[in-house]
């Protein structure tokens, strides 16, 4: 129960310190507001080509959008990780009998509710644009799942590059090497059968793609459980090894 309690009041910490520095939420949810306002009709006529597979661009690259921001959201984590090592916030907290544990899933459980806030703010305007779920309010509350999944995973990896770099410049310019990618390596932006044969084979192997399919059939054609299958499979087998890697290398910290 201990451990429980620990983990809420940090994670009520967490949100509390991002609200005092607004430009954490603006940054990771104007880019991606960007790319659905700018790419919806700079790629419209693509829609236009065989075996398309939606109504319109917008509605195949919203969901995209959504796992851009869950992806961005996440991996800012490590900042926040790297922010209390240096500020000996954390070393504060080894002087109490806060659960160890805790430490790390409070930070993990604020990026989620940040990153789902943002996922809502993204749906709004989708829906003002003419986009919703097909599948209804169950559908929303579905993607909002699979969004929280990825976040976990990927807010996992942050903390990892975070806690093996230990220094801020040095972990921006790795998250930054491979969030872009990610993107592009996937069926977020561009539908598979129209990616080459060696990205089609990138993208397989690519979390986000699950990420992005799953919320896309909820979006535009129904449930499918094999895809939503795939999806929570894939997102919540990384969640929990990223999960459980940095926790580990936390904990070594502590040594």
């Amino acid at each position: 129960m201990n451990a429980i309690l620990d983990t809420w009041y940090l994670l009520v910490r967490n949100l509390r310190n991002t609200s005092r520095v607004p430009i954490i939420w603006v940054m990771t949810l104007v880019q991606p507001l960007i790319w659905l306002l700018l790419f919806a009709q700079l790629f419209r006529n693509l829609v236009n080509l065989p075996d398309f597979p939606a109504e319109s661009y917008l509605a195949f690259l919203a969901p995209g959008i959504i796992v851009m921001t869950a992806l961005f959201g996440a991996t800012f984590s490590g900042m926040g990780t790297l922010v209390d090592i240096d500020l000996g916030y954390l070393d504060k907290m080894l002087v109490t009998p806060v659960s160890r544990n805790a430490i790390m899933l409070g930070r993990m459980g604020g990026d989620v509710v940040r990153v789902v806030a943002q996922t809502i703010i993204i749906v709004l305007i989708a829906l003002l644009m003419g986009v919703g779920f097909t599948t209804g309010f169950a559908g929303f509350v579905t993607a909002i799942a699979i969004v929280a999944l990825m976040v976990i995973g990927f807010a996992g990896l942050s903390n990892i590059v975070a806690l093996r770099v230990r220094e801020h410049q040095a972990f921006m310019m790795v998250i930054n090497f491979f969030t872009l990618p990610l993107m592009f390596l996937s069926s977020a932006m561009m539908p598979m059968n129209m990616l080459p044969p060696w990205l089609q084979t990138v993208a397989k192997y690519n979390p986000v793609t699950y990420a992005a399919d799953g919320i896309r059939t909820l979006m535009n054609t129904g449930f499918d459980g094999v895809v939503l299958a795939k999806a929570f499979l894939v997102l919540g087998g990384v969640a929990l090894v990223m999960m459980g890697i940095a926790t580990i290398l936390f904990r070594k910290r502590l040594v």
